[in-house]
Parts: C-alpha cells; structure tokens; sequence
C-alpha cells in the first residue's frame, strides 16, 4: 500500500470524522433539552477530546505527506503529538468507565442528583477530578525533563513513546491502570447495567420509566462496546510485549491491533449519532427546518373580482404562496 493512498484514507476519514462530531456536538449544546440531559454531558466531552485529537493527527498526517517522513522528527512537536495521541486516547478510556458509573447512578440512585448541590458533587466534580488527574499524569510522562526522549526503541504497532515509559514501572502501571483495569470494569459495570435494567423493569412494569432507561442503557452499551472492541486487542498485546510473556513475534497483530485502535477516532461520532434517538430527531427536524427555508415556492396568480354591492368592478392579480 502505496503512502499516497494511505494519506488519503486517513484524510478522507479524518475530515468525515471532524464533521460528524461538529455535526453531533452542535445538536447536543445548542438543543436545550439535549444540552441538559445529563447523560450527555460525558458525550460531549468524548467528542471534543476526538475533536482535537483528530485535528492534530491531519496536521501530523500532513506533515507525514509533505515531507516524505514516516516520523515525526524529536522535538516538542513529537512530544505534543505523542500526547494528543495517546495521551488524550487513553483520557477517553478513563472517561468512559465514569460514564458506566454514572449511569448506574442516573438509572438507579436518582436521589443522589435530586439537588444543584449534589449534582456538583456526584455528576460535575468526578469527571473534572479525572479529567485533571490524567491531563497531569500523561503531560508528567510525555514533556518529563528529567530524562533525554532522543533515543528511541521502535516496536511495530506500538508507538515510539517518551522516555519515561522506557521505565518498566511507570510502563507497567501506566497499561495496566489505565487500559487493562479499565476495560475489566467497563464490561463488568455494562453487563451489571444490562442485568439490573432488565431486573427492575420486570419489577416495577413501568414503561416510561423502562423506554428512558432503555435509551440510556443503549448509548451506555454501544459506546462501551466499541471502545472495548478497539482497545482491548491492542492494550493486552502491549502488555505481553512489555513483560515479555510470550516468545512469538507479534509485530502483525500488533498493527493490526493499532489501526483498529485508530477507529475509535474515526467512527465513534457516527456510533454516538446511531445510538441517540433524540439527536437523530432533533437533526431530522432541524435538516427539514432548512429545506423549508431553503425551497424556492413559485408564485401563483390567483384571480379575484372585488365587488361594490352587486357590480364587479374589475379583476386584479394576487400573489399567493404554494
């Protein structure tokens, strides 16, 4: 595969990718009631951190083609590029597995988000903690000073990364806390979210309550789902290759592993967009509000003869929209 058609695939994808999100993004903050669902407000941040993680990686792939490099050469823009791809990545992991807790919560402890004061503490304050939490740990490894990032060990399918992963125990925290942990729970909370939907509405037969739970059960499954499917290939080959558990040359799955990885950026949007009936139809209604302003209507002369009394005094044309 030639770089060329390789460049315009990741363009092509990239672009679609972007506007997707800005598509789906603008329905969610410029819709009232999308806007303050809940439930959204994780989805909004997923796709703004997909935003800017695809924005760089266009001004990467464009560098790539322009300059007939496969690497980024050393230096800050590496290390920038470096954590807008992994680093934010791996954000979304962390912040999905909020979105698993947080559902529990909405579908089952309403309670705990029944007042401004609670819905700080248990909805707001979670995901800006993590958010700040792996904002500092992933800019600490990628634009660490204290150890020289010029030297690098390429592995297929793995990308080259700063010097303070080549420390086997920041290394090993690093995937295990933040993937393999991470994706564990993931699917245990969505099964569990799964069996207790379908428990309480054998239990309180209740079908609004059951549709509202339903939409909410199945943005949380979809989601989980891809980035499970995307990530775990990926993060448990890694794992093996770093601890040297087996002896086989994994450099094939481990591409294929990556580029499945990369998907998540490329197709999520259009799973969020699948997943969110109310975004569906709010978007429905807003494409027919502009065809409607946007159809050009003939005008049609319609004839009408006014009278005085009995006598008509002649026709005059009025302009009528069809």
């Amino acid at each position: 595969m030639s770089y060329p058609f390789d460049f315009w695939i990741a363009f092509a994808s990239s672009i679609l990718c972007v506007l997707c999100s800005l598509l789906v993004l603008y329905c969610l903050l410029f819709y009232r009631t999308l806007r303050s669902a809940l439930n959204n407000h994780v989805i909004i941040l997923l796709l703004i951190l997909i935003i800017l993680r695809t924005v760089e990686f266009l001004g990467t792939t464009f560098y790539g083609f322009a300059s007939d490099q496969f690497m980024l050469p050393m230096g800050f823009y590496f290390l920038f590029s470096y954590f807008c791809d992994y680093g934010l990545y791996n954000i979304q992991i962390i912040l999905v597995l909020w979105a698993n807790i947080e559902r529990h919560i909405l579908i089952f402890h309403s309670p705990w988000i029944s007042t401004k004061k609670k819905r700080f503490y248990v909805h707001y304050m979670p995901p800006i903690l993590l958010l700040l939490y792996s904002l500092l740990f992933y800019i600490l490894i990628t634009f660490n000073p204290f150890c020289d990032s010029s030297q690098l060990n390429f592995v297929p399918g793995i990308p080259p990364s700063p010097c303070a992963l080549n420390n086997a125990i920041i290394a090993t925290v690093d995937i295990l806390l933040h993937h393999i942990i991470v994706i564990l729970l993931i699917a245990i909370l969505s099964i569990a979210l799964i069996v207790r939907v379908i428990l309480q509405k054998q239990k309180l037969n209740q079908p609004i309550q059951w549709q509202k739970h339903r939409r909410m059960m199945i943005q949380m499954i979809f989601t989980s789902i891809f980035y499970l499917i995307c990530d775990a290939p990926w993060a448990i080959l890694v794992f093996i290759v770093k601890n040297n558990l087996l002896q086989y040359n994994l450099d094939t799955p481990l591409i294929v592993a990556l580029t499945l990885r990369n998907y998540v950026m490329y197709l999520y949007p259009f799973i969020c967009l699948a997943s969110l009936s109310e975004l569906r139809s709010k978007m429905k209604d807003t494409f027919l509000c502009w065809r409607h302003r946007a159809q050009v209507v003939p005008f049609r002369t319609i004839t009408r003869e006014p009278r005085i009394g009995g006598t008509i005094i002649g026709t005059q044309p009025v302009a009528h929209l069809s």
